[in-house]
């Protein structure tokens, strides 16, 4: 008994967003890096990066919604 037997899965409909996603993480943290580390105590800068880290991943999630994830099918 195989359950996923007529199961086609390619994976790359699974790596692709996935490293859409990390390029985006990446990409933020490092903005974030660079304008704001000198300027913030490491605190507060901390507290920044992760709501900044936290909108990235909103701005990468919001597309997979609207049909971005069909677009790698």
């Amino acid at each position: 008994m195989n359950l996923f037997e007529g199961l086609e899965l390619s994976f790359v409909q699974i790596i692709v967003p996935l490293v859409i996603l990390f390029l985006t993480m990446f990409l933020t943290a490092y903005f974030i890096k660079i304008v704001f580390r000198r300027f913030l105590v490491k605190g507060l800068y901390d507290v920044f990066l992760g709501v900044a880290l936290l909108y990235a991943f909103y701005v990468w999630a919001i597309p997979m919604n609207l049909g971005f994830y069909e677009f790698f099918k």
